[in-house]
């Protein structure tokens, strides 16, 4: 028979509970008109019952199997040792119950088929002291509720009562001590409190939530961290929220979760960075693995979306919990869409209680973080050109003929620009380019319900300023949910999310604001914005003027409108208790617009790419919608110590979208940005371009399976199996078919290790499955024509753009491909030592990913140059750790900390004809690492010359130092792109400490990446003589040096104005790539909780304050130059100041 069961370190030890049940089918109504009660039938079965010298545990044992009841009780409560002798026939459970537990000192109360089992009340010790005094008061729950039966007691004594119907107690102390009495009852925290001369004393106890056993939300199903047999990690809503600044709801798993890579992320208010899980799985995205194609699945309350983040989707406020799900045994039942992992997410939702009402307010600013990174003043470019100047002169024949001083060559050259502009004098274009950003983020939540309905409504207002100028983000988020239970066997529930968000970003055409050369002013005599800029470059004053950005920004921006509508009506049916059917129907609506504006009062609106255009304006337009219904089926069973779950189920899933553009000029109406305030369409000096658009249509039909069994607490196993079948394969491939085997033992429940006091806490896993992937393209196994020059013109029929234009191929459609397959094993370890005061888990993954779908060369004769086929194959392997400690544990003080470790390592292993071509030209050929960098190696500078000393590999092997680049790479393949290194981190993790003093919290959270470079355009822009023509450069690091005469020990090449003298040391050559591993102090928060005595009075639940810094500082190594190690060229991240405040009443 099934053994009691401890539940994590709470204390609490509990019998097989029921069935925590998901969703309904309105279909099944019908089936349970005439449905009875299973808990009335429980009460009124009529038992036999005869046990002679067993384990109380047995009894209860035997209860759960004949009746349903589950049992729960405080660790210490029961003696599950004791050994019972009871015969009863006929008899009803409640009597059973008595004759069990009453008899031997113990009170229980039946809630919901749940029985909870506590001491009987305390009584007085036999001696009572002879000066007594009287202390009382009331005990009640968070909610304000009474609490009957709490057990009040004075510490070190058996002296106590237990509280009446109303919560109330009288409790006589000694008359001349300072005394301590412990307030404690079944679920609630035990609270000790300090008695000195007061009276009356009102207690107020919390849930004992944190410490009971976690549940694991894996989308389909719900499970207890003990039975998972899956790779998985959760994250409380709680936490979350709190991580959550500047409108980035995922980068607050950064550094939390192990696998989870999240880059790429910048200044940009509300944007997201890119997440890759366990490494790149596929060819389809960016190389950086930043595509959609590479992001793990998404799924929200249990439904599948097409969403890519959930920024801007769900609010941080209303989440409950985020599970990332990475191995097979946790992925395969999702099918064809969870080769790159999945992410689920569960929002919140009303409760059987009060009304309650909470408001989270963070005021934020930001300042921009440039690195110390700053641009040359006049003066300083103007020497630095000077300087290159020189070289030219030194190393042109020509030059030296034509002037006799070099000198003389540098002053005639730069007269122009001396005659134009006052080089004394220097404009800080940073510091217009940039400000001190603000961000308002206000969150309310009313929550609340009865017996019959819970309801759950929200409302988050996002707004940020950019700390660059003209950056601004405006984002409105709402969910209403109402759950409500008609019967004890029905329930429905409507859920619905909506999003509103404006995004607004400058336009400056080919301006770089920061960049523009330092001698040139925006401004007039007078103060008044310039309509354009003279502009100097190339050694002469520019023929074209040059935007004003200050000027033109004011009017010109690019505009985006995303909106979002998520809603799902569901309903769940339990006719029996064994019985569960669910059905969820989910609609999702997304539109975008993006209008880019040039206003015909700016420069730039009329002499950008439209010549004296008089105002332009582009729209692209976006419409897709999509329809969800999921049906399933839960069975659940238990005979003795087995337990038997299991689920079928059904889903449809149906995708249809549409795109517009359309370009217009010759405005009308100053200010008027829609396409009726222009008077022409298309572009003036392009007759060619037309209206255009897209639509695409996509289905999915799918049906999945689950089994999980369960021996005694200790044995796990699961089996799960889904069929995909979709629109964008042909018919012959159109199914995919997934699975995933898995088992657990928890080793600590075995009575061999019973005894050991250390080790708390011990499970393996093992899992094996396989998952899916589509290409993340529509209609690739159909062949498509396109009408038109240079497939552009669309419109052949159309009445005002007719085309004389023949149709012709774009696209060779493949009918034989077919799904990209993931198969994954995972070896997983949980230890928990010290009564789990330190936790260890750890898990050594290996994932095939075979089938990928690539661009494969066809024949000449076909007249299409490419198509797309299942060809390739890559395998990711590695090892992830999470370290959790309770490194101090005291009644004022407490110390946790959390260490993630991460490894990833990626082999080519299958291409077609063995190699395949990158999109910077280099060629990967089995065996290969996906992230390699093959650049030709650069070797430093050369001391007499001043020029860099490139490798060149011979057929031989053999290595040769050369001074160009063509020497280098001419004739030998290309053996001289060689392995510099990895450009996406192997090594990644995260490093936590929470400190706690009284109602005080610290939270420090760092993140690292160790082992990969970057490319530094910052470091190859000072070998390009050239560029100060054109734009500011960075003043030169200290740390590097610039080869100006011979017998230079220089970390940068000479530097030559000449034209025709190219060192070509870009991205080909390994001189900009450096180490970016680095530390980063990613957030720092402190927090007060205000003190409950004090909020009672006021009628308030909860009541804080925090102070948060984001993005403290980072540490890299020594020779890095940058900005950022995880944004070397474009707007870093800012440093971010917010101050919070969340009550709740």
């Amino acid at each position: 028979m099934k053994k009691n069961r401890n539940l994590g370190s709470s204390g609490w030890i509990r019998l097989p509970q029921k069935l925590l049940v998901m969703n309904l089918k309105i279909l099944f109504l019908v089936c349970i008109v005439n449905t009875v009660s299973a808990n009335s039938f429980s009460q009124l079965k009529k038992l036999n019952v005869d046990f002679s010298g067993q384990e109380i545990t047995r009894v209860l044992d035997f209860l759960t199997t004949q009746t349903g009841y589950e049992f729960v009780y405080r660790k210490g409560v029961l003696n599950t040792g004791e050994k019972v002798t009871l015969e009863l026939k006929e008899a009803t459970a409640e009597q059973v119950l008595d004759a069990l537990l009453k008899s031997r000192g113990y009170d229980y109360e039946i809630v919901d088929q749940v029985v909870v089992i506590r001491k009987g009340a305390a009584v007085y010790a036999p001696e009572i002291p002879r000066h007594v005094r009287v202390l009382q008061g009331t005990v009640k729950d968070s909610g304000g509720r009474p609490l009957p039966g709490v057990t009040v007691r004075i510490k070190g004594t058996t002296l106590g009562v237990a509280t009446d119907q109303n919560g109330g107690y009288r409790l006589e102390l000694p008359a001349d001590k300072e005394i301590r009495i412990l307030f404690s009852f079944v679920g609630m925290q035990e609270q000790e409190r300090v008695v000195r001369d007061q009276k009356v004393l009102d207690v107020i106890l919390k849930e004992e939530i944190a410490e009971m056993e976690e549940v694991i939300v894996t989308g389909y199903s719900t499970r207890k961290v003990s039975e998972m047999t899956g790779a998985v990690q959760q994250f409380r809503g709680k936490d979350i929220v709190q991580s959550a600044t500047g409108g980035n709801l995922m980068n607050a798993l950064k550094g939390h979760t192990t696998g989870l890579q999240i880059t790429g992320s910048d200044g940009t208010p509300g944007k997201d960075g890119a997440l890759l899980l366990r490494g790149l799985g596929t060819f389809y995205g960016n190389d950086d693995g930043s595509g959609s194609s590479s992001t793990p699945l998404i799924v929200i309350d249990g439904v599948i979306t097409d969403y890519t983040s959930i920024s801007g989707v769900v609010s941080p406020s209303d989440i409950a919990d985020i599970t990332v799900l990475k191995d097979a045994a946790s992925t395969a039942i999702y099918g064809s869409r969870a080769a790159t992992g999945v992410i689920v997410v569960t929002t919140r939702k009303g409760i059987k209680d009060k009304m309650t009402v909470s408001l989270d307010v963070k005021m934020g600013i930001s300042t921009p973080v440039f690195g110390g990174l700053k641009y040359m003043n006049s003066s300083e470019l103007l020497e630095f050109g000077e300087m290159t100047l020189r070289n030219w002169w030194d190393t042109n024949e020509n030059l030296r003929e034509m002037y006799a001083d070099r000198e003389t060559f540098v002053q005639d050259t730069l007269g122009v620009l001396r005659n134009n502009f006052d080089l004394t004098k220097t404009t800080d274009w940073r510091d217009l380019a940039y400000r001190t950003g603000l961000s308002k983020d206000v969150a309310m939540s009313i929550r609340g319900g009865g017996d019959k309905m819970q309801y759950y409504f929200s409302y988050n207002y996002y707004d940020e300023k950019g700390t660059q100028v003209g950056y601004d983000l405006t984002r409105h988020l709402f969910k209403a949910r109402m759950d409500f239970d008609i019967t004890e066997f029905l329930s429905f529930g409507v859920n619905m999310n909506g999003t509103f968000q404006k995004s607004v970003s400058p336009y400056t055409g080919l301006v770089t604001m920061e960049s523009i050369h330092p001698w040139i002013s925006p401004y007039n005599e007078d103060g008044t914005l310039k309509y354009n800029m003279e502009a100097w470059s190339d050694m002469v004053m520019s023929a074209e003027a040059l935007v004003n950005p200050l000027r033109d920004n004011a009017y010109n921006d690019l505009t985006e409108l995303r909106n979002n509508l998520f809603g799902s009506f569901s309903g769940i049916l339990k006719p029996f208790s064994w019985l569960t059917l669910s059905s969820t129907n989910t609609f999702t609506l997304i539109n975008t617009n993006a209008n880019e504006y040039l206003d015909s009062r700016t420069y730039s609106g009329n002499h950008s790419s439209n010549n004296v255009s008089n105002g332009t304006l582009k729209v692209d337009d976006g419409r897709s919608w999509s329809f969800l219904t999921s049906n399933i089926l839960r069975l659940q069973h238990r005979f003795g110590e087995h337990s038997l779950g299991g689920l079928l189920g059904q889903e449809w899933y149906e995708r249809h979208s549409r795109t517009s553009h359309v370009e217009m000029y010759d405005q009308l109406i100053a200010g008027e940005r829609n396409v009726g305030g222009f008077a022409k369409q298309g572009r003036k000096n392009d007759a060619g371009v037309v209206p255009t658009g897209t639509e695409s249509d996509a289905g999915s039909f799918s049906v999945f399976s689950e089994i999980n069994y369960n021996y005694s607490g200790k044995y796990m196993a699961s089996v799960s199996f889904r069929t995909d079948g979709s629109t964008n394969f042909g018919k012959d491939n159109r199914y995919g078919k997934f699975y995933s085997i898995s088992g657990a033992w928890l080793v600590s429940s075995e009575k061999f290790m019973q005894k050991q006091k250390a080790l708390s806490f011990l499970k393996w896993r093992l899992s094996y499955g396989t998952s899916g992937k589509e290409a993340g393209i529509d209609y690739l196994n159909y062949t498509l024509y396109a009408i038109g020059k240079d497939y552009e013109d669309y419109y052949r029929e159309h009445p005002l753009y007719p085309s004389s234009y023949p149709a012709v191929i774009n696209q060779l459609g493949n009918d034989q491909l077919t799904w990209e397959t993931a198969y994954t094993f995972d070896l997983g370890m949980d230890m928990g030592f010290l009564n789990d005061r330190i936790r260890l888990n750890t898990d050594y993954y290996r994932r095939r990913n075979s089938d990928l779908i690539m661009s494969v060369a066809t024949a000449a004769g076909i007249g299409v140059g490419a198509q797309y086929r299942n060809v390739g194959e890559m395998l990711n392997q590695g090892v992830e750790l999470t370290l959790n400690t309770h490194t101090l544990k005291s009644i004022d003080f407490n110390w946790y900390t959390t260490f993630t470790f991460s490894y990833n390592k990626n082999k080519l292993t299958k291409l077609y004809d063995g190699y395949f071509v990158d999109g910077e030209g280099r060629t990967f050929y089995e065996g290969d690492n996906i992230d390699m960098l093959k650049k030709v190696k650069v070797d430093g500078v050369d001391k007499e010359t001043g020029k860099p000393i490139y490798e060149r590999v011979n057929e031989d092997g053999s290595i040769e130092y050369v001074n160009t680049l063509t020497a280098a790479t001419s004739g030998n393949g290309e053996l001289s792109y060689q392995d510099i290194g990895l450009k996406r981190a192997p090594y990644y993790g995260g490093f936590t400490n929470t400190f706690q003093y009284k109602n005080f919290e610290l939270y420090v959270h760092m993140t690292y990446s160790f082992g990969y470079k970057a490319y530094s355009y910052l470091k190859t822009s000072y070998t390009d003589g050239t560029a100060w023509l054109y734009n500011n450069m960075y003043k030169v690091p200290s740390g590097l040096k610039i080869w100006k005469e011979p017998g230079d020990d220089a970390d940068i090449p000479m530097v030559n104005s000449d034209p025709s003298y190219t060192q070509n040391l870009y991205g080909t050559t390994s001189f900009g790539y450096i180490n970016s591993g680095h530390v980063r102090i990613s957030k720092i928060r402190l927090a007060y909780n205000f003190p409950e005595k004090w909020l009672r009075q006021m009628r308030i639940q909860n009541l804080a304050l925090s102070f948060t810094c984001d993005n403290v500082g980072v540490i890299t190594s020594r020779n890095f130059i940058g900005a950022d190690p995880e944004n070397l060229g474009d707007w870093p991240a800012p440093r971010r100041y917010v101050f919070g405040l969340n009550f709740t009443f």
